[in-house]
């Protein structure tokens, strides 16, 4: 007796399995029972149904003005659990040689992603890659922007300084603050226009490499680079709806670099 029954939702497919099989020989009666579950999905269906959930809560077309400040503040509440943990276990495993790998892979990220979109918008100016570039430039500077004022508000004592992550106000030099992550900030904004025009949610994992190489390397909390990554996708998404790419047109701002001259042409509607 064989029997599948296929399930589907959302792009994945789960097939439950049973197989019995009865067996009569010279030596007495065998049974052999399996039951099984299959699961399949598309390496960018997780990403693309955690985009569609908090991605339109974050999203500057959120209904409600008030959305994605409440939902990045849950979510940074939530991670705040985590603090310890997972700062307990970068400690004991961070020195691996697998943890040094992802640590110089995701702390790199964010710098090289900047770089290859300002020669995308430089290569492509007036076209719709050159504006999807020219966002993620724009948004990258100001998370970084909103990032170090905050952290010279926050003041909040890094890992490597063994406070606690309940430590605030006790940094000598606030701008090396842990709250919250500079370099998850540039990550998400950088790749958040990217992801939305292109629909290549796997972009928001590699995002998040960058989230656990900070975490892992005990430069920040679990909750400093949920903050930064929240920052960096609001903004990302914001100048993303901005730009020409997303509308479909030429009214992005546009920068153009000559030889005699530098002109910032800001259209209005």
């Amino acid at each position: 007796l064989s029997a599948r029954q296929a399930f589907q939702w959302e792009g994945i497919d789960l097939v439950a399995e049973l197989d019995w099989l009865h067996v009569r020989a010279p030596d007495g009666a065998h049974t052999d029972a399996r039951i099984g579950l299959q699961w399949r999905a598309s390496l960018d269906e997780p990403f693309r149904q955690g985009r569609g959930v908090l991605g339109s809560a974050l999203s500057g077309a959120s209904a409600s003005p008030w959305s994605p400040w409440l939902v990045g503040a849950g979510l940074v509440a939530g991670a705040a659990v985590l603090d310890r943990p997972l700062d307990n276990y970068a400690r004991e495993h961070g020195g691996s040689l697998s943890a040094r790998g992802l640590r110089d892979v995701g702390n790199v990220l964010p710098m090289v992603g900047f770089g290859l979109a300002g020669t995308s918008w430089l290569m492509s100016r007036g076209t719709a890659r050159g504006d999807v570039g020219f966002s993620a430039i724009a948004a990258g500077l100001t998370a970084v922007t909103i990032t170090e004022a905050t952290k010279v508000v926050v003041d909040r004592a890094r890992p490597s300084a063994e406070l606690g992550p309940a430590s605030f106000g006790d940094m000598r030099r606030r701008r090396e603050s842990s709250f919250p992550s500079f370099h998850t900030a540039l990550a998400w904004a950088v790749a958040t226009p990217y992801a939305e025009h292109y629909d290549a949610p796997w972009l928001y994992g590699a995002a998040a490499l960058t989230n656990a190489a900070r975490v892992l390397g005990r430069r920040h909390w679990l909750s400093d680079t949920v903050a930064g990554a929240v920052l960096g996708y609001a903004i990302g998404d914001r100048f993303y709806r901005a730009s020409g790419a997303a509308r479909g047109d030429r009214l992005a701002p546009q920068l153009n670099i000559g030889l005699n001259a530098v002109t910032l042409n800001l259209p209005f509607e």
